[in-house]
């Protein structure tokens, strides 16, 4: 017998879920125009921030952060953008 499976209800503050919809739009009109490493910033600096958020205690933060950082880990395996540190 099928049992249907209880998603909870999304915990994010709408603007910021438009906020990281946007941010992921963004990165991949970015990437469509040869501009693949701006698409990347845009998303970091979104986790960047939802990683501020998070320290400052606001309670969907981390949350956000973790879909900033899947968004991330998914442009760069798509667009294969790799950090270079110095």
């Amino acid at each position: 017998m099928f049992s249907p499976t209880v998603v909870p209800a999304l915990s994010l503050p709408v603007t910021e879920l438009d906020r990281l919809l946007n941010d992921f739009q963004e990165a991949l009109d970015l990437a469509g125009t040869g501009c693949a490493a701006e698409g990347f910033l845009r998303l970091s600096h979104g986790r960047d921030r939802a990683m501020q958020l998070a320290e400052l205690g606001f309670i969907w933060a981390e949350e956000l952060s973790m879909r900033y950082e899947g968004a991330v880990e998914a442009f760069q395996r798509r667009y294969a953008v790799r950090v270079i540190r110095n």
